[in-house]
Parts: structure tokens; sequence; C-alpha cells
């Protein structure tokens, strides 16, 4: 993917804070169980995201959560050395999801745009710097967004916005106008139930390309991107399991962008298709990973290698990359206590 096209998502950001907690735990290669006690923090009820940015300006990394039972956000401002102030509340509609974290405002500050599920739009609040935020401001999307994405779809430098709808098997495109509103700019078809998506340039073309984790339909949908944050084509990746995540990434370090899924519970594997230039990919190979929530596709281990880390249950599991298209044993860390999305 080019430098210039920015990207990110509200369960790619949850995949790295899992990642980043397993980090913070100490875990060398042969370690099965954290050095301490992770800190635990109360939110609203129902938080099925979560994302990591600096909202309040002060370059520290604050947490929010998108409580969809309630209706909230929950904002958890860091203090420094791991710790969080006191936790502040903001509304967010009936059954917020797809919580990301970004700059859509241009002004350096993390922003926060959600999927306002039931009332078929996307809220945005604009940070002011000072741990506060402006709206929220409503896109009407009409369609039941919960997942969201923010990247530049059309090459113009401002982030667009991608949703993508369980419901429907939609997935719409929303472009920035460049004065802080964004107008409707195409709609796509993916396979049934999306439960995940990620944004990569897969083709190589230069354009952002929208891939999903289809629960229902069983496999990997591909939206090729064109210059004009539109979508040029439409291919699928068949697998007979149902997928619930999705991360993007070249694993063997071979210039192409490889797919790696995680399935339902019934299917304890993580799938990887490789990429093979072009937009196209071979057969998936299939690791055993146990199932995964959420994963992604980072260098955890500071190695200049691509690995594999996944949220599945009570556990962070991490598949480390060699670099040549192998992974060394997986290791497998409890971050919690009965239960709960990472």
């Amino acid at each position: 993917m080019n430098d210039w096209r920015q990207l990110t998502s509200s369960r790619q950001v949850r995949r790295l804070v899992a990642a980043t907690a397993l980090a913070a735990v100490g875990v060398a290669h042969a370690q099965q169980a954290p050095l301490f006690p992770l800190p635990i923090h109360a939110t609203d009820d129902g938080p099925l995201d979560i994302v990591a940015g600096d909202v309040t300006g002060d370059g520290l990394l604050d947490l929010v959560t998108a409580n969809r039972y309630d209706g909230t956000l929950t904002l958890l401002a860091s203090g420094g050395a791991g710790d969080f102030d006191d936790a502040v509340t903001l509304p967010a509609g009936e059954q917020p999801a797809g919580l990301v974290a970004a700059d859509v405002s241009g002004d350096g500050l993390a922003d926060l745009v959600f999927g306002d599920t039931w009332n078929q739009v996307l809220s945005l609040y604009v940070a002011d710097g000072a741990g506060g935020f402006a709206g929220p401001t409503t896109v009407p999307v009409a369609h039941f967004a919960d997942t969201v994405l923010a990247g530049d779809m059309n090459g113009d430098g401002d982030l667009d916005l991608v949703s993508a709808a369980f419901a429907t098997a939609t997935v719409i495109v929303q472009l920035a106008d460049g004065v802080g509103g964004f107008v409707p700019s195409a709609k796509g078809f993916v396979g049934a139930g999306p439960h995940d998506a990620t944004l990569a340039d897969v083709d190589a073309d230069g354009d952002l390309d929208v891939i999903t984790a289809d629960q229902n339909g069983q496999s990997l949908s591909i939206l090729s991107g064109n210059p004009f944050g539109g979508f040029s084509e439409y291919q699928a990746l068949e697998l007979g399991a149902s997928m619930t995540c999705v991360a993007a990434g070249d694993l063997d370090a071979d210039g192409d962008i490889d797919l790696a899924a995680g399935a339902s519970v019934v299917t304890p594997y993580v799938f990887v298709w490789w990429g093979e230039g072009g937009g196209d990919f071979g057969l998936a190979h299939q690791y055993g990973l146990s199932s995964a929530t959420a994963l992604e596709i980072v260098d955890f281990d500071a190695d200049e290698t691509l690995d594999i880390v996944a949220a599945a249950g009570n556990t962070v599991r991490w598949l480390p990359g060699d670099g040549e298209g192998g992974f060394d044993p997986a290791v497998t860390v409890p971050v919690t206590q009965g239960g709960g999305e990472l």
C-alpha cells in the first residue's frame, strides 16, 4: 500500500490494543502467563469496541469504548505510566458500533467516528485538544453500519469514511468534502453478513480496496477501489467457514499483500491467503490458532517481520512470522478472567 493512503479501522485499533496488552505483560516466546495482573477499568454496559488515540492532545494514547447496550462512549484519558483518569461518558445514539479514532478534521487530533446503528447514520465527535469534543454531527448512510473504516479512498489527502452493514451485506463510501463534511460516493455489495472489514491496496494499483470477512457468506469479499472513491470490481475468496475477522499485510515480504482471517468457534484456525500479485490469491492455508474474534497483522516482536496477533476468548494469541511465509509456534497468554471482548 502506498504511504500516502492513510487508513484505520475500529477493529484494527482494537486488535492493536490487544497486542499492546500482551506486550505490557512482558511475554517471552516460551512463557504462557502474564507476569503481573492487567489493570481493570470500568465502562458502561456492553463495550464491544475499543480504540486508542490521542484525543486530548497531550501526546498520550487515550482509550475509548463504544458501549452498545447503554448507547454511550466511555473515554479513559491517559494519565501516563499506564494509568487513566476517571471515565467520561458521551452519548452515542442507539447501539453504537464500529468505533474508530482518526483525524478526520485534519487538525492532528484523533476524532471519534462510529455507527449509530439503528438510526442509520455515522456519528462524529471532533476532538478539541483539551479533552472535550464538538458534536456529535451525523452523516446519513442508509444502512445499519456496524463496521467503520477511515482511509483516503480517492487520493486527495483527506480521510474518507467507509462503512459496512451486516444486515444488508453492503459497503458505503462517504468522501470528505474538504470543509468538514462527507458526501456519498459509492455503494457495493459483499457476501452475506460482513462481520469485519479492512482496507488495503491488494492489487497494487494505488487505490485502497475494501476487504470484508463474511460470516454468513463463509468467504472474504474484495471490492477493488478506483481513483474516484468507488469500486471497479468484486472478488470472493470462498472458504466454507464463517469468517469473523480479517487483516491485511505482506507477511512473506514479497511485495504483495496477504490476507489473514479468523473463523467462528467451530473452526479453530486462522486462515492465510498468500498474495500472488495483481490482486490474485492462492488457496487458503490454515494455522491452528483457535477461534479468533479479532486479529491483526503487525510486527509484534520488532524483528522486522510481520506476525499475526489474535484475540480468542480469554486469551491473546501470537503467531510469530519468519518473513518467508512460515510461522514459529504460537504463544498463548491469558488476559482476562471471566471472558469478554478485547
